[in-house]
């Protein structure tokens, strides 16, 4: 499994070139493509086969952009999400990202839609000694890799996660924070990403982590609203996330005044926005006046 952030070239490096590549080194392997319909399928298979006819003899029998074949008997098979393959087997079968959509990836029916296609079509293809590659973007933590993962199978893959911003022991050895590609997207293209799709998106789509919508330790269920505060607390609680630049690829400095009465806990201010340390210090003065509205902001 191969999790890559959009737009980062991975379809045109795995799923076009690869193939291709695999071909040259054994013109009788099969080689089986599916993607989440049978257009984008069919495009990544011209895209192979254009190069192909440049590096490789190919049967003038079968050439069709659904199905073509090296004069040794070898080929590839295009296919989309829920399409069968009867007849059709495969030493290599490479998956390109069957969730198109933030709507397919969040529908129960679609996930089911495609674990069965993968279970019941696909795998049963996969010839002895064969090879499948799960290239994709994580959307949702119950995507065909997350079920994958959580198989019996699981111990049979191999895990390649790429996040656009790098964590702690990258795979690359980049430094945390550094940009996959800054060519593309440099830290700065990938911060203003994470303010217009929000922690939940980018965390899944561009950090390859997707987290469940309803909240992991603190539920979404459990949040309310509030029109009037408590006129007395039993706690007040000042908490800050700093950062010390405020350059537009920044994280944002963002401050808190919590109250509590009981086990209920109100958000009572916030200051959040990209500070330079002098203004960060201004803005700690102001909020200790707990309860108190920054004006510096």
């Amino acid at each position: 499994m191969l999790f890559v952030p959009p737009r980062h070239g991975k379809s045109e490096m795995t799923t076009v070139r690869y193939p291709v590549y695999r071909l040259e080194c054994d013109p009788c392997l099969r080689v089986i493509v599916g993607a989440y319909n049978q257009t984008l399928a069919n495009m990544f298979s011209r895209k192979a086969r254009r190069i192909a006819k440049e590096r490789l003899t190919l049967s003038g029998d079968r050439s069709a952009v659904e199905q073509w074949e090296t004069i040794q008997g070898g080929g590839l098979r295009a296919v989309g999400v829920g399409a069968g393959i009867t007849g059709q087997g495969g030493n290599l079968i490479i998956i390109d990202d069957p969730v198109k959509s933030r709507e397919e990836a969040d529908s129960q029916a679609y996930r089911d839609r495609v674990w069965d296609w993968y279970r019941d079509d696909l795998y049963t293809r996969l010839e002895p000694g064969g090879k499948i590659i799960l290239i994709q973007t994580r959307w949702h933590e119950d995507d065909l890799a997350g079920r994958i993962l959580g198989s019996d199978t699981a111990a049979d893959w191999q895990v390649v996660s790429l996040p656009a911003l790098a964590e702690i022991d990258d795979p690359l050895g980049r430094e945390p924070g550094a940009a996959l590609c800054p060519e593309r997207y440099n830290e700065a293209a990938l911060a203003d990403l994470r303010a217009t799709l929000g922690s939940y998106g980018f965390a899944a789509l561009y950090q390859q982590s997707p987290s469940p919508v309803e909240g992991g330790m603190l539920q979404r269920g459990w949040w309310r609203r509030y029109e009037h505060a408590p006129a007395r607390f039993d706690d007040l609680v000042q908490s800050w996330d700093m950062t010390f630049k405020d350059t537009a690829g920044t994280d944002y400095v963002v401050g808190q005044v919590w109250g509590r009465v009981g086990a209920d806990c109100y958000l009572l201010d916030q200051v959040r926005a990209r500070m330079d340390f002098r203004r960060r210090c201004g803005q700690c003065a102001t909020c200790a006046q707990l309860g108190r509205k920054c004006e510096r902001n």
